[in-house]
């Protein structure tokens, strides 16, 4: 249990990094 709630993180913490990276860009290309 412990290492799919884990695994579930991660995807969500890589979602807003992604997220993050994303925004950044779009602001700074325009």
């Amino acid at each position: 249990m412990l290492k799919v709630t884990v695994k579930v993180d991660v995807k969500i913490d890589v979602a807003r990094i992604l997220a993050v990276w994303a925004a950044i860009i779009l602001i700074v290309v325009t």
